[in-house]
């Protein structure tokens, strides 16, 4: 049984070296997805947000208007943008398309002194995101500015900390969801595309001739998934340490989800490799089924983001497990939920080999 299984593992090896299309899916793929989200996300800009201001209070005696533009600059949260008081704000609008702009309206300061009744105006996009940050900033100089004007004082603060260990940052968030998402794509469209090609080209005829079985044949694709697994999450790791500085734990519990989760991909590139009879579609119907995965399992951003409904989803798909095991081993340290997250793979994988050996037909249709 083992020279079998390793006679099978030898081709498949010297196949996957004979396609380049494989090995860039399997190795440069990953790694591409993680300098682009890490060059988004990790901190390489300067985190500043441009804030566009048309200040029509330029007579103000009482140097509020300007010292609230001061306050706001002083945040260092935004690159403020003066607008000209002459110019038509429509048409500056019309011709720059910013995506908010506040306007300080005239005889603003004295008000403010004289009555405690200042209005400014904002004008944003409501679905921009930096509009959302510049509001947030402008009001929470108003509200600092309305304690000072009041004589009164903060009675309550908020102080921000980590919710880990302050050697963590974003991306040793984010890598796991990468891992999980590479297990997937690597097991569940290599072994696909490979049955259907071993279908066309008859293949599987000339191995049902062999002494090799359906399950030996599993096993094979299995331990060379883990192999291809193994090499991308040791490339994916070294690239996010020597990089973006990761910081993640890399115990047994986290060996044993990749273990798990490539047999359990593996078994469903299988499932979807018998039910497939035409090649030309095989990559649309893999698509179709990891697709939403990719982003319902969490693998980008955290599912409490999403709908109600759409989080129901998430907890009947697989990836789901496997990334947030990835994260509570690598990141959180909380064995407990990797471990729980570790059996339910085991419960889907037993399930996912079982149909995929019964239903592995070596004949063509």
């Amino acid at each position: 049984m083992t020279n079998r299984i390793l006679v099978d593992l030898s081709a498949t090896i010297k196949d996957f070296y004979r396609s380049p299309s494989a090995m860039f899916w399997t190795f440069a793929f990953p790694l591409l997805l993680i300098l682009i989200f890490g060059a988004i996300f990790s901190g390489g800009g300067d985190g500043t947000y441009t804030m566009y201001v048309q200040n029509l209070d330029q007579n103000d005696a009482t140097g509020i208007s300007q010292s609230f533009l001061d306050t706001v600059n002083s945040t260092g949260a935004v690159n403020m943008v003066m607008i000209d008081p002459s110019t038509n704000l429509d048409d500056f609008i019309r011709d720059n398309s910013p995506s908010s702009v506040l306007i300080i309206p005239s005889g603003f300061g004295m008000d403010v002194n004289l009555s405690g009744d200042g209005l400014l105006i904002f004008r944003m996009d409501q679905s921009s995101q930096s509009a959302q940050v510049v509001l947030a900033v402008i009001n929470g100089v108003a509200q600092h500015m309305n304690l000072a004007l009041a004589n009164a004082s903060e009675s309550i603060g908020v102080q921000t900390t980590n919710i880990i260990n302050t050697n963590m940052n974003y991306m040793d968030f984010f890598i796991p969801g990468i891992i999980g998402l590479t297990v997937m794509n690597n097991s569940v469209n290599y072994i696909t595309m490979v049955m259907c090609d071993y279908r066309s080209r008859g293949i599987f005829r000339k191995l049902k001739t062999t002494p090799i079985s359906r399950v030996e044949w599993l096993t094979s694709q299995i331990i060379w998934q883990l192999v291809l697994n193994f090499a991308s999450v040791l490339l994916i790791t070294l690239v996010g340490v020597t990089v973006f500085g990761m910081n993640i734990s890399l115990d047994f519990s986290f060996w044993l989800l990749i273990i798990v989760g490539t047999a359990l991909f593996t078994a469903l590139g299988m499932i979807l490799g018998g039910l497939i009879k035409n090649q030309d579609t095989a990559g649309s119907v893999v698509m179709a089924i990891t697709f939403p995965m990719m982003f319902l399992s969490g693998s980008f951003f955290a599912l409490d983001m999403m709908p109600d409904y759409l989080q129901s989803i998430a907890t009947v798909l697989p990836l789901t497990y496997l990334n947030e095991g990835l994260r509570d081993a690598m990141v959180y340290g909380n064995l407990t939920n990797a471990y729980y997250n570790l059996l339910v793979l085991v419960g889907v994988t037993a399930v996912f080999v079982a149909v995929a050996s019964l239903t592995t037909k070596w004949k063509e249709d």
